[in-house]
């Protein structure tokens, strides 16, 4: 008899035990589906849904240098529409793919007067970044960006043609650099170019070799290289290294500025840009 009854509470504890389990089955089924419900009434946050000024984009190029189409997008500051005959300065940054959103937000928080152009690294999941950005793809790159982005951007929009800054961050940094040291030195293309925890560090002997021929070429025009780097964990030494050897060939009126952020290196950006948008363009206040 005690046999009996002990089989019976054990399928008794059994039955109790399934109906908790199922329960708890509905109960997770239940939480994840109001859980993806909630996902889906959250509308994702779309930068230039927020921006006084005009978001006109996306566009692309392809480059019969390097072959390759490169999306890219444009922000026009309010005044553009409302001053049909003024030219605005020209802000290239490279990496619009993630980039765009937080520059273009802040140019226009801090109602910078200026056009934001921003490139991608190429067709979506492409990583030319690590073709176009890094030496020897670099030469083509800059190539394209001279003889064929610059002058599709001057003939869509109204540019000044003498106020043009061009940033890139980590590879895209040295890309940044290396039109610095190959840009025309007497009619440059750019007048500052702007690198944030670069990777020096990558074929560091071939852009020293750039910066000699750099100085040797005669350069006749001012430029500025704005430089941020990540400390501890980024490109802060790499950086230093190469920019105290650039520095010692005493270029001729090239201005290099250096900003070190303690952040890491994945960070620099969003440590760095609101900074370096008050030191590039802060007296292009609407």
């Amino acid at each position: 008899m005690m046999y009996f009854l002990q089989k019976i509470n054990l399928i008794n504890r059994s039955r109790i035990h399934l109906r908790h389990f199922i329960s708890t089955i509905a109960l997770t089924l239940l939480l994840a589906s109001n859980t993806a419900f909630a996902a889906d009434d959250k509308k994702p946050w779309v930068w230039h849904e927020h921006i006084k000024g005009v978001y006109d984009g996306p566009k692309s190029l392809v480059s019969a240098i390097t072959g390759i189409e490169y999306p890219y997008h444009v922000y026009l500051p309010p005044s553009y529409n409302e001053q049909p005959n003024a030219v605005y300065p020209v802000f290239i940054i490279l990496d619009g793919q993630w980039n765009l959103p937080g520059y273009g937000f802040n140019v226009d928080q801090k109602k910078l007067d200026i056009i934001l152009v921003a490139i991608e690294e190429g067709p979506k999941g492409s990583k030319r970044r690590n073709i176009d950005y890094k030496l020897p793809g670099a030469i083509a790159y800059t190539d394209f960006i001279a003889k064929e982005f610059v002058p599709h951007i001057d003939s869509h929009y109204r540019v000044d043609s003498a106020n043009r800054t061009i940033q890139g961050t980590s590879l895209g940094g040295i890309a940044s650099t290396v039109m610095l040291l190959r840009d025309d030195v007497k009619q440059p293309l750019f007048k500052n170019y702007l690198a944030d925890d670069p990777s020096y560090w990558d074929r560091a002997d071939e852009m020293q070799a750039l910066a000699k021929l750099r100085k040797d070429a005669g350069v006749t025009k001012q430029a500025n290289l704005f430089v941020t780097t990540a400390f501890p964990l980024g490109n802060h030494y790499a950086a230093t290294e190469l920019l105290d050897t650039i520095e010692s060939l005493d270029i001729p009126h090239l201005n290099i500025t250096r900003e070190k952020y303690f952040t890491t290196h994945k960070n620099i950006s969003s440590a760095s840009l609101k900074d370096t948008l008050d030191k590039v363009f802060g007296s292009l206040k609407q």
